[in-house]
């Protein structure tokens, strides 16, 4: 480790936790240091360069760290916020990257020191496989990272500049902003995804036929049911009103087919498309 470089501690060397290490080492932009609870998880992310070094103690890795960024799933982030409070050093700014921003924003202000540094964030990146054996140093490049307004103003200036660093475009929101849009974007989809699967699964022969399509359409269900578990209840009221809209279309698409409106139907796949096809440059 360099004494020239700032130290950045990521706490849950996971998927997400493992490519900002990548990321900034790869950048020669900070030395990483892991904390977390499997030795064995731990040693893999220093093998595959995720971290210079590790602990599962966090008086070794948080002291000396001007970044402590909190990876893991969001319904430890209390515990983990407790954990490492006392070892904070002066002017340390604190964040995180949970899917949630409402709870994530209260659990630091309640459990963190008082005056700690911290602003919420959200690195809109991921991918259907967990761990960091799926993580890579090139997964934020592109891609959006959301920093929550109301947090310190320098602290939210400092978590922008480190997710900008390493190839994400920051945009500010608040809290409710923050996960009001990502229920309809990104947790409804999930929840759609799997449903869809369980749908199609009820229906004996049915997954025998099916094609890249339904592979295109269900590759999130795949994804960690447990992290999204916690994602859903932490964003519950939100996700509810998500899934009301998304079954309002289905009944719409469903009038449509039971009054014989052909035009109807026409004009819902071409609206569609249309919208769809102006994403293309994102996705």
């Amino acid at each position: 480790m360099s004494g020239d470089r700032p130290i950045v501690a990521v706490v849950g060397v996971g998927l997400i936790g493992g490519s900002l290490g990548m990321a900034l080492r790869r950048r020669n932009l900070a030395d990483v240091v892991g904390l977390g609870r499997s030795e064995e998880r731990l040693a893999l992310a220093g093998e595959l360069g995720a971290v210079d070094r590790f602990s599962t103690q966090a008086a070794d890795v948080i002291p000396g760290a001007a970044h402590v960024v909190v990876c893991t799933p969001v319904s430890v982030m209390p515990e983990m916020f407790k954990l490492m409070g006392p070892h904070l050093s002066e002017g340390a700014v604190v964040s995180d990257a949970g899917s949630t921003k409402r709870s994530v924003m209260s659990d630091a202000a309640r459990w963190l020191p008082p005056g700690a540094a911290f602003a919420g964030a959200h690195p809109m990146a991921g991918s259907d496989k967990a761990g960091v054996g799926a993580a890579s140093a090139d997964l934020f490049e592109g891609s959006v990272c959301v920093v929550v307004e109301g947090a310190s103003p320098d602290a939210a200036y400092s978590v922008g500049k480190l997710w900008q660093s390493v190839g994400a475009r920051v945009v500010r929101l608040a809290a409710d902003d923050h996960d009001r849009l990502v229920a309809a974007s990104s947790h409804l989809p999930h929840a759609c995804a799997a449903a869809l699967v369980l749908a199609v699964s009820a229906t004996d022969g049915a997954m025998d036929l099916t094609a890249g399509g339904f592979a295109d359409s269900t590759r999130i269900a795949a994804s960690s049911p447990g992290m999204w578990r916690d994602i859903c209840m932490a964003n519950a009221d939100e996700l509810s009103a998500a899934l009301r809209g998304y079954g309002a279309q289905l009944e719409r698409f469903a009038g449509m087919l039971g009054s014989a409106d052909a035009e109807g139907v026409l004009a819902f796949f071409e609206e569609a498309a249309r919208i769809r096809e102006g994403l293309e440059p994102k996705v």
